[in-house]
């Protein structure tokens, strides 16, 4: 059957009148957090309704689990230039700007730092510099922030790309009457290997979302548009259309292993996928 949404139910936040917030402290925030916004406001991160806290942190690190017990493998930080993070007190508003444009509105609730050496040994099982996630990790001030969003702006980076709504990716697999559907994490072209497991995934489920991740990745790594657009000529000549779905996931790795490995799957649950 099509899962219920983590946590048994779906946590999208309010499109932001940004004109409404105009006189607030404006905060520098990271394409990364940028890309969690839109992931937030979209129901993609449910039962998250921001970010985490330092307690919510230290039980993820501990425990891959949010404190009321749902499996939650990353925590959603959102860090802040350490001299900005000087200035904010417990209480007030900031607009969450991305260059030069409000993203978010948040009521700060509360300001911590954290042991970043034993967060990248909990979560990518290393603290080497080498590593994309410790380096991401280190570069940023120990400086974070939580508090209650009220809004996040419906301007999204990657906007070429159609990121699918939950929503009404679940409508479209109730029309056709899907009892369970396979979700395909890649951040590659598609090759013979691929196909193989989508053919499988084809006679085993009543279909297969195609979803590979658009956004930042290391050096190295496939563009956004050479991954994008193989999919799509390799979805309209060797697969049958009525079954598969091509949407992007736009997201930022982290390279975390097993512990991101649960993330993708958390976040393709929210998609409707069994």
């Amino acid at each position: 059957m099509i899962p219920d949404f983590h946590g048994k139910k779906i946590t999208k936040i309010p499109e932001l009148n940004i004109e409404e917030y105009s006189e607030l402290t404006n905060v520098k925030i990271s394409l990364r957090t940028t890309i969690s916004l839109n992931n937030l406001r979209k129901g993609i991160l449910s039962p998250l309704v921001g970010f985490n806290s330092y307690e919510d942190t230290m039980e993820i690190m501990k425990e891959s689990r949010l404190p009321g017990g749902v499996p939650w493998s990353i925590p959603l930080l959102l860090p802040v230039e350490n001299e900005t993070f000087q200035n904010i007190l417990d209480g007030d508003m900031i607009s969450l700007n991305y260059n030069s444009k409000v993203k978010a509105i948040l009521s700060v609730e509360e300001k911590f730092s954290i042991d970043r050496n034993k967060y990248c040994q909990k979560i990518y099982g290393t603290d080497d510099k080498l590593h994309p996630g410790v380096e991401s990790m280190m570069k940023q001030d120990n400086s974070y922030l939580s508090g209650k969003i009220l809004g996040i702006s419906s301007d999204q980076e990657f906007s070429e790309f159609s990121q699918v709504d939950p929503i009404e990716l679940r409508k479209m697999f109730k029309a056709r009457n899907f009892k369970s559907v396979t979700a395909f994490q890649t951040r590659n072209p598609p090759h013979r290997g691929h196909e193989f497991l989508h053919k499988f995934a084809l006679l085993t489920t009543d279909a297969l979302l195609l979803n590979p991740v658009i956004g930042p990745k290391k050096p190295g790594d496939f563009s956004d548009n050479e991954i994008f657009e193989s999919y799509k000529i390799y979805v309209d000549n060797y697969l049958p259309q009525k079954r598969v779905f091509l949407y992007p996931l736009i997201y930022t790795m982290h390279y975390a292993g097993p512990r991101e490995a649960l993330m993708h799957m958390i976040m393709r649950k929210n998609l409707g996928c069994s």
